[in-house]
């Protein structure tokens, strides 16, 4: 379990966060001492979240906007609010800004950034079942999510090693996964993620350097 002041001082942004995933973030965000802000395209659903939220956590700063992030102006604005409340430390880009676009006219980087998503959670998945745990997707989400943003957050430190890891564990057994399934599945997810990549990586670099300085050198 995290300290339940880990993120005391910090103010985070988590846009679609009356909702889903966003408000699932949001509300650990909360219960670890930081102050929040979220928005919507329905300001009276972000208005109902953070009514419930105000009453768990009467200590805690909450505001909502609501915002279609799709239209710059009311970014804009919302910005603007913000930092003339006193700014943030963290934001969250969780809403889906998504638009209807034909297979060939999809982006590679639009096609890496839900393949990447899609494909950790079935490694995930999968991982889960072979471990023989049966795990619902909502809290397949919630600690896959949250601790990729806390290792982004840990910028020094490549791939977030560690501190992925160790929070993607300390999540899942606070939703009631038991321990050493966790670690297994974390673990073994880590190694085909990162750590199985990032050496082969490493490896083909050294190789490829070498051939080429060879290759010089004739």
């Amino acid at each position: 379990m995290f300290q339940s002041q880990l993120m005391q001082g910090q103010r985070i942004l988590v846009t679609g966060g009356g909702t889903g995933l966003g408000q699932a973030m949001a509300e650990q965000f909360l219960a670890l001492g930081a102050d929040i802000a979220i928005c919507g395209r329905r300001k009276s659903v972000c208005d109902a979240t953070a009514q419930a939220w105000r009453a768990k956590f009467p200590e805690r700063r909450i505001d909502t906007f609501g915002v279609d992030i799709r239209i710059a102006q009311n970014v804009e604005e919302m910005v603007e609010a913000l930092w003339e409340s006193g700014g943030l430390t963290g934001l969250v880009n969780n809403a889906a800004g998504n638009f209807i676009s034909p297979t060939e006219s999809l982006s590679p980087r639009g096609f890496d950034a839900i393949a990447n998503i899609v494909f950790d959670m079935l490694t995930l998945f999968f991982l889960f079942v072979a471990a023989g745990h049966n795990v619902s997707l909502g809290i397949l989400f919630a600690g896959y999510g949250l601790p990729l943003i806390l290792g982004k957050m840990a910028f020094l430190l490549p791939g977030g090693v560690g501190v992925i890891e160790g929070s993607m564990v300390a999540l899942y057994d606070s939703l009631q996964v038991p321990n050493a399934v966790s670690v297994v599945v974390i673990l073994g997810y880590r190694l085909f993620s990162f750590w199985l990549p990032t050496l082969l990586g490493f490896a083909a670099a050294t190789y490829l350097s070498g051939k080429s300085s060879g290759t010089k050198g004739e």
